[in-house]
């Protein structure tokens, strides 16, 4: 995710119907925004550029949805990841991915509050899962976690950067302090 900016928008003139409209664009959490302000022939480009600077306001304050940060991984897990993606799996992924991910993610990370949760005890984690199970479960859980950690992101609950792990690939049963990671390079 990329570092905010402050954003100054532009305006520009679109004709539509045989009549010339100030068009206004600007970004919203990475995502293009536009809008159409109103006709050129009944406003200037001050009065548009106003306009423009007053739905930027709150994007410049930097504005947040009014929601709480101190989410515990489990009440993340169960409010926000598994709405969102369930709605993404097959019904027969969604009963494995969610077993998987109660029994192995949330049983040890269930009480952790998502902004205190460190990339070391992520490692830990994986790498104690390494030693109980096999290389293609270890991946299975590390695809959700990221995924987890990556939503966590969008919805702010974490900052950008609060967990990226590297590593290195290493054959199956082979283990190292950076055996497995979040990023599986």
């Amino acid at each position: 995710m990329r570092r905010k900016r402050f954003q100054r928008g532009s305006l520009t003139t679109r004709k539509r119907s045989g009549k010339n409209y100030w068009f206004a664009q600007w970004r919203e959490e990475g995502r293009p925004k536009t809008k159409e302000i109103g006709l050129c022939s009944k406003m200037t480009k001050i009065t548009a550029e106003g306009i423009l600077q007053d739905i930027l306001k709150p994007v410049n304050e930097g504005v947040e949805r009014s929601v709480s940060k101190d989410l515990t991984f489990e009440a993340f897990v169960e409010l926000t990841y598994l709405p969102v993606y369930k709605g993404k799996w097959k019904s027969s992924t969604a009963m494995t991915e969610e077993n998987r991910i109660q029994v192995h993610l949330v049983g040890t990370l269930g009480e952790e509050r998502m902004h205190s949760i460190t990339r070391e005890q992520v490692q830990e984690l994986l790498e104690r899962k390494a030693k109980t199970c096999g290389r293609s479960m270890v991946d299975h859980m590390r695809f959700p976690l990221r995924s987890i950690f990556e939503l966590a992101m969008s919805e702010r609950r974490i900052q950008p950067g609060h967990l990226i792990v590297y590593a290195e690939k290493m054959s199956a049963g082979a283990t190292a302090p950076s055996s497995h990671s979040i990023s599986g390079e």
